[in-house]
């Protein structure tokens, strides 16, 4: 009996070992699930030959004040995108792009204008709206092949002239009042700044490394646009990892990124602009794209126009909102 109790004593001590063994195998694992949550690579990972859609939505409402009365511009753009892998190295992603759709609807003084790559356009037209839906067209048409770093820089464009060749062409054939409207609304449409604007728009907010939980990084983007360059300073957080998805929360300050003055019709515009923007994101881990996010900014100064034998300063604001979602 002395010796069952002995074996049963020990029994009971091996099984309390087997117990102890893989309750701490358990703790371990829950350690290491725990662990893998709380570190995201956030940076451009995208499949070779997957496409990958994006569709921004862009609200910007414009007031100027001149002479005590105030003016307001409301302009509302809509953009599909592509991107496409084609190549990868340990720089860079080499990325075929396309700007699948694009509609602008503007309003100002009483007159709406609305602009579409949907529509095949006539760059022999009289009508501007129908000479900007062919370049449109054909900017939507036109595959952009690009290098982008990992944390979404455009590195190159690498067909840039054929581009800039395919959507301009015949405009210079453009006569009377529509040839200056066209030449002021399509200045800088293939400029590799603006591309470069356009593209990163959707890539703008990735470190390009593994962000643990709670910790940020910071990101500057010169954003151009009409001839207007805006330094764009922002402060990223990543907030949540759930699954696949990093929950991300940023603010920016902007400023003008340069003194240049924007040239229009031989006169020069000078900009004193500052303002923030607040985002939030939804970002795909595996591919660096977003789900979704959205984002709200002001700005507010002041515009000077010099023009021979006068000039003018005209107080502005901007308040913008713009969302961004993924589909197939």
């Amino acid at each position: 009996m002395k010796y069952i109790c002995f074996d049963k004593f020990n029994n009971l001590k091996t099984t309390t070992k087997m117990k102890n063994l893989i309750i701490l195998a358990v703790a371990i694992l829950c350690c290491n699930i725990v662990d893998a949550q709380q570190t995201a690579s956030l940076k451009l990972n995208l499949e070779k030959s997957k496409v990958y859609h994006l569709k921004k939505v862009a609200q910007q409402n414009i007031v100027q004040s001149m002479n005590g009365m105030e003016q307001t511009t409301s302009i509302n753009n809509i953009s599909a995108v592509s991107f496409k892998l084609m190549e990868q190295t340990p720089d860079f992603l080499v990325t075929e792009v396309r700007f699948d759709t694009i509609i602008t609807k503007t309003s100002a003084m009483g007159q709406n204008y609305t602009f579409t790559s949907t529509n095949p356009g006539n760059i022999k037209s009289e009508k501007f709206n129908e000479v900007m839906d062919c370049l449109m067209n054909r900017y939507c048409s036109t595959p952009l092949f690009v290098k982008i770093t990992p944390s979404g820089k455009v590195l190159e464009i690498i067909n840039l002239k054929l581009f800039s060749t395919n959507v301009m062409k015949d405009v210079d054939s453009i006569k009377g009042q529509t040839a200056m409207m066209v030449k002021n609304q399509s200045k800088g449409l293939t400029d590799a700044k603006t591309l470069t604007t356009s593209i990163e728009s959707f890539t703008n907010y990735l470190p390009g490394k593994d962000v643990n939980l709670g910790n940020s990084w910071e990101n500057t983007v010169i954003v151009n646009s009409g001839g207007m360059s805006l330094a764009i300073a922002s402060n990223f957080q990543l907030n949540d990892i759930k699954g696949d998805n990093a929950i991300i929360s940023g603010e920016s300050k902007i400023s003008p990124a340069g003194s240049e003055p924007m040239e229009v019709n031989g006169m020069k515009i000078f900009y004193d602009l500052s303002g923030t923007s607040k985002s939030n994101i939804d970002l795909n881990i595996k591919s660096g794209l977003v789900n979704k996010s959205s984002e709200k900014s002001h700005l507010e100064g002041t515009m000077k126009i010099e023009m021979p034998g006068n000039s003018m300063s005209i107080p502005v604001k901007f308040d913008g909102e713009t969302s961004t979602i993924s589909f197939l």
